[in-house]
């Protein structure tokens, strides 16, 4: 067991090694501590945060070489990105201000949306992953695809009349 986590260490590459730094500590954030999240997106329903979390490991860890299922782990972490890009862009916290206004409760979105934006394009650079057989051109058309799926998804869960705190 020992020297199978010990190959897998000195096989990782530095994109993986940035991709489980930055999904797998706010993936166990949400499943930990989804209260914390719930009081930052209060219009997202309460039960939202551990499969979201539970999504981000799982996807994230597909597509790094710890389980090495590209094909599987692009299209959930797109997805994941396009629901962050949401809850930054377009999901108003109960005054009614997006994170990106700089007037939200959760601070600027200015920081997550560098995070974002920058973690989405390690996503894209990582292209060579899904092997000759499949053109760049489909990767990057599945990448939109998924990221408009996440941020559509992200906006129907903040359907409602406005006038709730929350949607549980």
């Amino acid at each position: 067991m020992t020297t199978m986590a010990l190959d897998l260490i000195q096989n990782i590459s530095a994109k993986d090694m940035i991709l489980l730094g930055v999904f797998i500590p706010g993936g166990i954030a949400k499943v930990a501590m989804p209260k914390v999240f719930k009081e930052k997106w209060p219009k997202l329903p309460s039960w939202f945060w551990i499969p979201c979390g539970a999504w981000s490991i799982t996807f994230t860890l597909l597509v790094t070489s710890v389980l090495d299922v590209p094909s599987v782990g692009f299209p959930g972490l797109f997805m994941f990105m396009g629901g962050v890009f949401c809850s930054i862009l377009h999901i108003t916290d109960t005054e009614g201000h997006t994170m990106i206004s700089g007037k939200s409760k959760s601070g600027s979105g200015i920081p997550p949306l560098f995070v974002a934006t920058t973690s989405t394009l390690l996503l894209l650079s990582m292209d060579d992953r899904m092997g000759e057989s499949s053109p760049k051109q489909y990767f990057y058309l599945m990448a939109f695809i998924c990221l408009c799926l996440g941020f559509n998804w992200g906006a129907f869960l903040t359907k409602g009349d406005g006038k709730k705190e929350s949607v549980d």
